[in-house]
Formats: C-alpha cells, sequence, structure tokens
C-alpha cells in the first residue's frame, strides 16, 4: 500500500502545488475590498495601531468594526492581529490583502501535502489530495474572501499542531518535549483564530487511532493518553473563558441552546449532506446561505430519511476500510468530525457557509483519492482511466475556481452572483440596494429594498435605504415614516438617527437633528461623518468650541478628512487645542 519509493520527488510536488495555486489564483489578486471587508478593514478605524487591536485580545468583538459594541460573540484576536498587519504594510491596497490570503491558502495545501505523507507514506496520493483541495472551487469564499480569512489562519496552526504532536513520538525526551509544547501552543493560536478549532483534538485522535492497523502508533495506552492531555486543558481553559470573560453571544447559553432544539437537531444531517453535495458539485456557490437549509418537522421527513441512510452508509464504508485502506476512513471520519461545531448541534450566527467546510473538505478528498488508488490497483485498465478522472476534475476544478475568484471583484458582481443562487436572502438584496445607493441609481436602489421588504418586513437596512431614496426624491415625510419605522425594528441603529438627522436639518429643526445626531454619534463614536454633522449643528447654534471639539475628533479618526478640516476652518479654532 505504501509507495515509499519517491520520497525525492518531493520538493517537485511541493513546487508544482505552489505553481498551480498561484496560477489559479492569480487573478483573485486584482479583486477589492467586499462585503464585509469593507466594515471590518476599510472602514475600521481600530486596526490603525496596535493599542486598539489589542482590545481583540482583551475582550469579545462583533463581526465587523466596532470594537466598542456590547453584543458581541466572537473572539478571534489572532485574525484581527493579521489585518492589522495587512494595514500597516498595505494600507488600504487589496492587493496586499489578497496576497496574504493566497499565501495562507497555499501553505494549508503544502502542510496538507506533508501530513497526508507523513502518515500513510503516499506521496503521489498526497500530492493529489493537497492539489484537490486547493483547487476546489468552494475554497475560494476563504482564499479569494479577506474577511473569511479565519478559517486558513485556524486550518495552518491546526495542522502545524497536528505535525508537531506526531513528531513528539521519536527523538530525544528534549525535542519530544519541545514537539509537544508547540503542537499545543499552535493548537492554542488555532484556537484564538477561530473557534471551528475546538475539534482539533478530535482529529487529531481519529489520525493516531488509524494508525494502529499498520502498525506506527505510539505503544503504551497510557503513554498515548498522556499526550492528549495538554490540548484537553488548553481546550477547557478556552471555554471557560469563553463562557465566562469572552462570552460566545446570545444562541451560545443554555437557553439559546435549548430553544428551537428539535428543529435543529432534525436538519443536523440534512447539513452534512449539504456540505457533501457542495463538494461533489460545486456549481452554484454563495456567501449567503442562510435560507439553503430546510426545517424538517419529523424524522420520518423523505429528506432527513435520505439523508441519515447516505450518513449511515458513509459510516459504515469508514467501519470496513479503517484496516484495508485507513485512508478513507480516516478521510470519512474527518468530514464528520471536523463540521461538528456547525452542524447545527449547537445554535451558531449562520446555519450554512461555504466557508465552514474549508478544513472539513480535507476529510471527503482524502477519503475519494484513496479509494481512486485502490481503485487503480486493481487493474491496469482502472489505473489509466483514474488518472484521466482525475485530470479532468483537476482541470474542471481549476476552471470553476477561476471564474469564482472574478465574483469577489467588487461588491455589484459578488452580491448579483450571490442572488443568481439565493434570491430569498433579503441580507444581500439590502446591501446591492445600498451599493446602488452609492452609485446613485436610485430607481435600482428602490427596487432591491422593495425587494428586501418583501422578504423581511422590519428589515432595518432596507427601510433605512428605502429612506434615503426617498430623501433623494425630495419626499421628506415619506422618508421620516420609514425611517421611524426602521428604529422601532432597531432602537440602535446608527443610520436610521444619521438620516433622521439630515431630515431634519435640511427642514431647519436644529433641535431636533442636534438631538438625532447625538444618538448617532453615541451609537458610532468613530464615525467621522457623524461626527462633522453634529459638529456642524453645534456650529449653526453658536456654539464654536463644542464644534471646533467635534470637527478635531473626527479629525483624529479619519485623518485629513476634508469636510472636518473645512468646519474646524469655519470655526476660527487651532487644528490642536491649546492645553
Amino acid at each position: 500500500m505504501r509507495n515509499q519509493g519517491n520520497q525525492g520527488k518531493t520538493p517537485s510536488i511541493q513546487l508544482l502545488i505552489v505553481a498551480a495555486i498561484v496560477i489559479v489564483y492569480a487573478n483573485a489578486l486584482g479583486n477589492g475590498f467586499v462585503f464585509d471587508d469593507v466594515g471590518q478593514i476599510v472602514e475600521n478605524q481600530n486596526l490603525r495601531s496596535f493599542s486598539q487591536v489589542k482590545m481583540a485580545f482583551l475582550k469579545a468583538l462583533p463581526f465587523g468594526g466596532a470594537f466598542n459594541e456590547e453584543h458581541a460573540a466572537f473572539y478571534r484576536p489572532l485574525f484581527w492581529t493579521s489585518l492589522f498587519l495587512d494595514r500597516m504594510v498595505w494600507g488600504l491596497d487589496p492587493f496586499g490583502y489578497h496576497l496574504t490570503n493566497i499565501f495562507l491558502h497555499l501553505l494549508v495545501a503544502l502542510l496538507i501535502f506533508s501530513l497526508v505523507r507523513r502518515l500513510f507514506k503516499e506521496e503521489v496520493v498526497a500530492s493529489l489530495v493537497s492539489l484537490l483541495w486547493a483547487l476546489h472551487p468552494i475554497q475560494t469564499e476563504v482564499a479569494a474572501y479577506i474577511s473569511s480569512r479565519m478559517a486558513s489562519l485556524s486550518a495552518l496552526f491546526s495542522l502545524l499542531a497536528f505535525h508537531l504532536f506526531f513528531m513528539s513520538e521519536t527523538g530525544t525526551r528534549l525535542k519530544r518535549g519541545g514537539a509537544l509544547g508547540g503542537a499545543v501552543l499552535s493548537f492554542t493560536f488555532a484556537l484564538l483564530s477561530y473557534e471551528m478549532a475546538v475539534t482539533s483534538p478530535l482529529l487529531m485522535a481519529v489520525l493516531d487511532a488509524s494508525r494502529e492497523s499498520w502498525g506506527t502508533r505510539a505503544k503504551g495506552p497510557l503513554r498515548r493518553a498522556f499526550r492528549y492531555v495538554p490540548f484537553l486543558v488548553a481546550l477547557a481553559v478556552y471555554f471557560l473563558l469563553r463562557f465566562t470573560r469572552f462570552p460566545f453571544g446570545g444562541p451560545m447559553t443554555v437557553r439559546g441552546f435549548l430553544d428551537g432544539f428539535s428543529t435543529r437537531f432534525l436538519s443536523i444531517p440534512l447539513v452534512f449532506i449539504g456540505y457533501l453535495k457542495l463538494l461533489l458539485f460545486p456549481l452554484h456557490l454563495s456567501v449567503e446561505r442562510s435560507t439553503f437549509i430546510p426545517h424538517p418537522q419529523t424524522l420520518l421527513d423523505p429528506e432527513v430519511v435520505l439523508s441519515v441512510t447516505v450518513i449511515g452508509l458513509l459510516l459504515f464504508t469508514a467501519w470496513r476500510t479503517r484496516a484495508s485502506w485507513p485512508g478513507i476512513s480516516v478521510g470519512i471520519l474527518w468530514f464528520f468530525t471536523a463540521l461538528l461545531p456547525v452542524s447545527n448541534i449547537v445554535p451558531v450566527y449562520n446555519r450554512f457557509a461555504e466557508r465552514f467546510v474549508y478544513l472539513p473538505s480535507l476529510g471527503l478528498i482524502m477519503g475519494a483519492c484513496f479509494a481512486g488508488s485502490a481503485l487503480a490497483r486493481r487493474a491496469e485498465a482502472f489505473r489509466k482511466g483514474t488518472v484521466v478522472a482525475v485530470l479532468l476534475v483537476l482541470l474542471l476544478f481549476s476552471a470553476r475556481t477561476i471564474l469564482r475568484n472574478r465574483d469577489y471583484q467588487d461588491n455589484e458582481t459578488i452580491y448579483l452572483a450571490t442572488l443568481a443562487v439565493s434570491p430569498k436572502s433579503f441580507l444581500i438584496q439590502a446591501n446591492l440596494g445600498n451599493v446602488y445607493l452609492r452609485q446613485s441609481r436610485f430607481d435600482f436602489a428602490f427596487e432591491r429594498f422593495r425587494e428586501t421588504l418583501r422578504l423581511k418586513p422590519d428589515d432595518p437596512s432596507a427601510l433605512n435605504g428605502l429612506a434615503v431614496v426617498y430623501i433623494h426624491r425630495g419626499h421628506l415625510d415619506l422618508a421620516k415614516t420609514v425611517l421611524r419605522a426602521a428604529l422601532q425594528a432597531d432602537p440602535r441603529s446608527f443610520a436610521a438617527h444619521a438620516n433622521l438627522g439630515l431630515i431634519h436639518r435640511q427642514e431647519g429643526h436644529l433641535d431636533l437633528a442636534l438631538e438625532a445626531f447625538q444618538r448617532a454619534v453615541a451609537l458610532n463614536p468613530g464615525h467621522a461623518g457623524a461626527l462633522v454633522d453634529l459638529g456642524g449643528i453645534y456650529l449653526a447654534l453658536g456654539q464654536r468650541e463644542e464644534a471646533a471639539a467635534l470637527f478635531r475628533r473626527a479629525l483624529s479618526s479619519e485623518p485629513g478628512f476634508p469636510p472636518a478640516e473645512e468646519g474646524l476652518k469655519e470655526t476660527g479654532e487651532p487644528m490642536t487645542k491649546q492645553p
């Protein structure tokens, strides 16, 4: 089963993997900032200095740039640190951020090759696993979309932890201890990058246990068990901190877990099969799949029955091949184990997302490659057919990935591509409407906001966008009515308060405008535009010192912001306040 005679080809294979990834992802380097990139990078003033970024180590944060937001659920300090480092080097040039993403994806692919080769001594199969995984179109959501970088960071550290864990079996006591310590540290870094790393010890156990069939497993059950203790301790500390100091957020409470549990439980098989179908047929890709998984009501639902049957057959295959072809068994178990955190066992912020399958997809691809290897060794005809099939799949994957990269070039393109697959996504409908607003294409924006409100009548973003359209059309009374509805749906809507302030100012009601802008600034203290708007009201009221202070705050938040500089000149106050 093992092919140890080709070990000298390793550098050439690694070079091939690097070249393939560079060629296929080259067109992603010209893409811009899209979707959550705008809030997390472009508009995020907290990425300007490490004194601000260090907050990511001290508290849980929301998915966005509002580091002071109280309602937060994510603790990913290394993800934020990576964005900060890119900001320091590249400023707001998206090329550098995309270069980092592709480089991380490349490193993960090389680690996959090394891990599979180390464990199974199959260099050719390891190279195919790495190539098929790296070029699979579903990986574009992580490799070509900057804000999904946490998945590649976490995968990188998890795979490094696996390598070091198995290195800790041999060598001197000092080397073994150093490797094990490095593995625990890498696992910790994976946890600090992305929550999905919590399954890493289980994945490690899957890899470790499967080696028993070919005699390379560490000797002695106590010794084997002891080597897992540091990882379990690190995981326990992580969970303790996440449930106390860095909370997961609303859904990850006891009450949140119990609410809707029966429906979530029935949907678990559908989630696994949904990812399986996407991996097998990666044609219709989407960055927003909140409406993708149905809500079955009974165990006898045909989709539930079919999904459970397929899962059962796969697990049966894993059991039957555990000794003869452990690569198949490991692959199947890896797929299901790695997906556990996002399988709907616990409520998550997104029920289904392509980035969730970034590392889990390795299992299915590994199992398929070892199955193909087993088939190819049965007869020469099978071998030729397998080679042709693999080459064809690699070409198809590469072509689809190159095409998918183009979807991420700008917001309008990615939103239109997403709506072609997920037309019922009110989030994307509203986002596209906001894109049209910025382009002053008000008729297009109006239609998108109306469609959003048809799907979700109380969506604050769509209500606010609709109000902006009304403002530009001169229908101020309609705009105020819609904005009040937006605030009723979300009293903390920064945009609704800010736009209501603009209307009051336009109508000459400075007292109402002052109140609205004060609320907007309280919700987003670093927003330069809102600070300037509030400063303008104070200036109109004759309160020059208060106005100047706000203009200075705006310039501190966004240096060189022209409206703030002009406002400060109008006050007659100095650029910096004298001590």
